[in-house]
């Protein structure tokens, strides 16, 4: 079935129907507590597949037409004649007026039910319907979808009292609540792993690098979040994993802000960052500051990585391959020590390489599969160069040229021309590309419009004819900043490299060679450089700053010509270079996204973390459905009953716990979505049985009924749009 996870959909399917037979279960049982008569008790809608009844046993179909009959024989057989002139309703309802329903007899349902209580015959039906889509109690006297149905009997749901009547409606919600909060105590009793709140991906063009810590305006060391920075808190609130940091922006208000505290390495007091929001440029498009969860020690490779650290993991997964270390538990290959020192944090690793001077750090891996296996390597550093807010990283306004590093096949790149190895000079007319998330936030940002792109090719510029991302918005190509060679892409005005522009405009492509009469032959060894001139003057007057001269080779044609250029590193310069640090070369391994493990200490602790949950997912729901209303979250960010199975199919995958885990976060989210006062649901119901309680009459049939057709639609539209949105999510996943 092309890889359909059949189990995992199958505990899913099982997982909604016990969730909506627990609902309907607390209706049911609390009917009978209070005395109301329950026809018939359903999963699912439709016609029957199957039914049991007491006295006559399952049978396929319904029970009801062999309960009427067995009625109707004995009603006769003691001579008891029809108390209507007309059909009877039927055994669901004791109306004393005739319904257009045709029976074959004139026998009410009074009568049929106490014939029925004689006979020992259960008076509740209980069915499997063919269409899985929730479920229901019918309750004499009670109709969701006719308000005029009442009956004269003294155990139908109209002729209860309202505390009666409300205790029946809540029922189902409150249960749902309980077996929500089970759900999540035992998910955590066994342990669920969530992205942990440290900082990864940092976005371009997003708050999260356009913002300075709190005290630190101006300065860019503090300019944007840093990789391996800990979250501490949102909004004052200490998340538990990145989810938490996710889903606390998300239902900000898009015009608020929102305070992020951070822990930096090598840096002592926490960092507060109090960030703008923006709708992020992904698929979902929710509010965002544009960070992405952080990395932990634990490493993978690409199969066609090079280097020695990928060839060793290589050997190693050979030896246990990854599907067998899945099942172990711990069967990964991680980060044990840099410099011969254990450590234990991602940010221990990265402070190695902060205080390398862009020297190479030894670094120890250790897979766990295999006792005692493990081997160092040296890891180069790479220059971080500096970040500026409406800037493309940069060294004094050098901005390194991206290189394709892989073009896809059969892909707008390849069919323009595009090779791995060419060195990306511009795109358009933007100078901010020169790694793979600029570009893909370019082309997020003008998803029909096509791009010429000029590169580097064998020491010649090319620009290649426009090229438009395809129907997915994906060019093709793989991008990173080509930090091995000296070829600059753009020079930036304000900046001292602006000087490379005096006379002749700045030619993309030129190459630096020298620093100071010094060779120098990539980036590293340029930032190293300038920052030993930097640091060799304690403070730099501004009227008579150190020049430095750098050696340019210009592509002219066929032809490089060579010029000498003088440039000035002001007080500025030597701020700008004092934020430029070091980080691992990582073009051989990378570290994966770092796991939290939520796993409760015991039995008390899990129900606590349940209940805790519990409280959590129902705020969340409800601030959802305030921000849905607001306009800051979109009908296209739901999911309808498609996207959750969807969703909860991947998610089952994972293991038992996280379908637990999930099956608790539906439960809790369709008691809140069936609590509100919406005709239909049982918090419409809450509200009538309200106007009763205040007015002393229900509301009168026309508003019923006017109210349960305004909920049908209110519901048929967010159903039609939710699945529009569901199906199309998954087609736009599949091709």
């Amino acid at each position: 079935m092309f890889g359909f996870p059949l189990i995992e959909f199958i505990y899913l399917v099982l997982g909604f129907g016990f969730l909506i037979f627990v609902h309907e279960l607390g209706h049911f049982a609390v009917a009978k507590w209070v005395g109301i008569r329950c026809p018939q008790f359903a999963i699912g809608f439709g016609k029957a597949m199957f039914s049991w009844r007491k006295g006559i046993g399952i049978v396929r179909g319904s029970t009801e037409a062999e309960y009427e009959k067995r009625c109707i024989e004995k009603l006769k057989a003691e001579g008891v004649e029809p108390e209507m002139d007309g059909p009877h309703t039927g055994t669901a309802r004791i109306d004393t007026e005739p319904v257009p329903e045709k029976h074959n007899s004139a026998y009410t349902g009074k009568q049929i039910y106490a014939v029925g209580d004689e006979l020992g015959l259960g008076e509740t039906e209980y069915r499997l319907n063919y269409l899985p889509l929730g479920g229901y109690v019918k309750m004499m006297g009670q109709e969701d979808m006719d308000p005029n149905a009442k009956s004269d009997h003294p155990n139908a749901y109209n002729n209860k009292p309202i505390w009666a009547r409300a205790c029946v409606i809540s029922a189902g919600v409150v249960m749902n609540m309980i077996f929500g909060a089970i759900f999540l105590a035992i998910a955590f009793m066994i342990g669920v792993e969530f992205p942990s709140a440290t900082v990864g991906q940092v976005i371009p063009d997003m708050p999260a690098t356009t913002t300075y810590a709190e005290g630190h305006e101006g300065d860019p060391s503090y300019l944007g979040f840093q990789e391996g920075d800990v979250i501490l808190s949102v909004n004052g609130e200490k998340p538990e994993d990145f989810k938490d940091v996710k889903i606390a922006i998300a239902l900000s208000g898009s015009k608020d802000s929102v305070t992020i505290v951070v822990k930096r390495r090598g840096v002592e007091e926490p960092l507060t960052y109090i960030c703008p929001l923006k709708r992020g440029k992904d698929a979902e498009k929710l509010l965002s500051v544009g960070l992405g969860p952080g990395p932990g020690l634990k490493i993978a490779s690409f199969a066609e990585s090079k280097g020695e650290v990928a060839k060793w993991y290589a050997e190693r997964v050979d030896k246990i391959p990854a599907e067998k270390r899945q099942n172990m538990p711990d069967g990964s290959i991680v980060i044990k020590q840099v410099n011969g020192q254990d450590i234990t944090s991602y940010p221990e690793y990265l402070a190695a390489f902060d205080a390398s001077n862009g020297g190479s750090v030894e670094v120890t891996f250790f897979d766990n599969a295999t006792p005692n296996a493990s081997s160092t390597f040296s890891i180069n550093s790479v220059p971080t160069l500096v970040r500026y807010p409406d800037k493309p990283n940069n060294l004094l306004g050098m901005v390194p040229a991206g290189r394709i590093n892989a073009v896809s096949p059969d892909t707008p790149a390849a069919e323009a021309g595009l090779k791995a190895g060419d060195l990306i000079l511009a795109v358009g007319d933007s100078d901010r590309i020169n790694s793979v998330p600029d570009l893909q936030m370019t082309i997020l940002d003008n998803p029909d419009q096509g791009f010429e792109f000029t590169v580097l090719r064998n020491g010649k510029v090319i620009t290649t004819d426009e090229i438009k991302p395809n129907k997915d918005n994906i060019v093709g190509i793989a991008i990173a900043p080509a930090l091995d060679t000296l070829v600059v892409a753009k020079v930036l005005e304000g900046l001292p490299a602006a000087k490379l522009n005096d006379g002749d405009p700045f030619l993309p492509g030129t190459k630096i060679t020298h620093l100071g009469g010094r060779p120098v032959t990539n980036w590293a060894d340029m930032q190293r450089r300038l920052q030993e001139i930097a640091d060799s003057t304690e403070k730099i007057d501004p009227n008579n700053p150190p020049v430095v001269v750098l050696t340019l080779e210009i592509p002219a044609g066929e032809n490089t010509i060579t010029e000498e250029v003088e440039m000035a590193l002001d007080p500025d310069a030597k701020t700008a270079l004092s934020a430029a640090g070091w980080a691992p070369d990582h073009s051989s391994y990378f570290p994966v996204t770092d796991y939290t493990l939520l796993k409760a200490e015991g039995l008390g602790d899990a129900l606590a973390i349940g209940v805790d949950k519990t409280k959590d997912f129902v705020l969340q729901t409800y601030i959802t459905l305030l921000r849905l209303i607001q306009g800051d979250v979109k009908l296209y960010n739901l999911r309808g009953p498609v996207g959750i199975i969807d969703t909860g199919t991947q998610v089952a995958q994972q293991g038992f716990p996280y379908l637990l885990f999930f099956l608790g976060l539906i439960s809790v989210n369709l008691a809140v979505i069936n609590f509100l006062p919406i005709p239909i649901v049982d918090g419409g119901h809450m509200m009538f049985l309200l106007w009763e309680k205040i007015t002393g009459n229900p509301p009168s049939e026309k508003v019923q009924v006017a109210s349960l057709y305004a909920g049908l639609g209110l519901i048929g539209f967010v159903f039609i749009a939710t699945f529009y949105f569901d199906v199309m999510r998954i087609i736009t996943g599949l091709f």
